[in-house]
């Protein structure tokens, strides 16, 4: 295997096997590359070298590796493996962990928000009487008392006070759904250790 350095940038833009035919940025096209080829367009400059595989860190079941790394100052191109408690497949470790972060997702979107100062709960049961106190009050059926699972008294008065707080539901279900998927993406391209340090509870994500 080759690694493929833009040695304008320093950075690592590519791998490719030694013989094939490589289509680079720019337009370029690299025939049979080998180590220590150089290929230059007329904006960059593409080197190819063989990695160094280097040893792991510490001692454990190696399970993945990292992606290739330059060293401008030396010229070497490495790669070093990744090494885990968890030897199961990392398909495995992936679905593991995603599982969790739905797990969260579910337990944030019941936990609720915030509205006018008076927590508001957001599961499906919550949002669902919300919703149907909104269509109350629409049809002029107020006011609306009621008492929160935190102990607020809420008195809805108008159609428009039922649909703020509907709409404001509404809102952190959607936010933390959408979280919910951005963070199941970013698991799915994860390494396995960048896997077991993830912590998916973290506010850093919703």
């Amino acid at each position: 295997m080759l690694i493929i350095i833009d040695e304008t940038t320093g950075q690592v833009v590519g791998t490719a096997a030694t013989g094939q035919r490589i289509d680079l940025p720019g337009g370029a096209v690299a025939m049979g590359a080998i180590h220590g080829a150089r290929v230059t367009t007329t904006t960059a400059s593409f080197l190819f070298l063989e990695p160094v595989m280097a040893p792991p860190e510490s001692s454990g079941p190696v399970v993945t590796e990292q992606p290739p790394t330059y060293d401008a100052a030396t010229g070497v191109a490495t790669i070093r493996t990744v090494l885990s408690d968890d030897t199961r497949p990392i398909a495995e470790q992936r679905a593991d962990k995603i599982a969790a972060a739905m797990a969260e997702a579910e337990r944030r979107i019941a936990a609720g928000t915030v509205v006018g100062g008076v927590p508001f709960r957001c599961d499906d049961r919550s949002v669902g009487r919300i919703s149907g106190m909104m269509v109350s009050a629409q049809r002029g059926k107020v006011p609306i008392v009621f008492k929160t699972q935190a102990g607020n008294t809420v008195t809805i008065t108008t159609a428009l006070e039922a649909e703020a707080l509907f709409d404001a539901a509404s809102a952190h279900v959607a936010a933390m759904l959408a979280a919910s998927s951005a963070l199941q993406d970013a698991i799915g391209a994860m390494n396995a250790t960048a896997i077991a340090t993830l912590d998916v509870t973290a506010a850093i994500h919703w």
